[in-house]
């Protein structure tokens, strides 16, 4: 575990480098991609959660998807119901 100062972060490797990290620091818990140097998902410490933001406004705030489709799928046993926006940031479902 390493301490930055402003968190402590766990870095997980492959090889000599620093794939991903997971840590916490200035409130926020999260999963970081060394990579492409991004957050993949945060929970504040008032609970709420952003998965591919840091802005974590609601209980679940999604990244706002500028240059792709996104969504979110529900599934049961019994059958699966997705919620998207397209590009130009109609919903579907």
């Amino acid at each position: 575990m390493e301490g930055t100062g402003a968190g402590h972060w766990f870095n997980f490797k492959s090889g000599q480098s620093d794939l991903w990290s997971m840590g916490a620091q200035n409130g926020k818990m999260g999963f970081y991609n060394r990579t492409d140097s991004a957050y993949r998902m945060v929970l504040s410490d008032a609970g709420n959660m952003g998965v591919g933001t840091t802005a974590t406004t609601a209980r679940i705030t999604l990244a706002d998807h500028t240059t792709a489709a996104g969504g979110m799928m529900f599934r049961s046993a019994a059958s699966t119901v997705s919620l998207g926006s397209s590009i130009s940031g109609n919903l579907y479902t």
